[in-house]
């Protein structure tokens, strides 16, 4: 039976992995990581310009209310 590797939509079958030279595997490891830390990154953003989103709206309201 033949496994095969799904890496981001790609499949590679075992075959074709193993014909593949060490360092264009390694190339492709690499950029794995990369993604995974960049993919990591980018959540973390996001949940931190929600947080000031919603820290900027609760001080924009204060203000209002203090205002009127």
């Amino acid at each position: 039976m033949n496994e095969n590797c799904l890496a981001y939509g790609i499949e590679i079958s075992d075959l074709d992995w193993e014909k593949t030279p060490a360092i264009v595997k390694q190339l492709v490891e690499k950029m794995g990581q990369h993604i995974k830390q960049s993919e990591k990154e980018l959540t973390d953003l996001k949940a931190q310009q929600q947080e000031l989103l919603e820290k900027i709206n609760r001080t924009s309201k204060i203000y209002h209310l203090r205002r009127h």
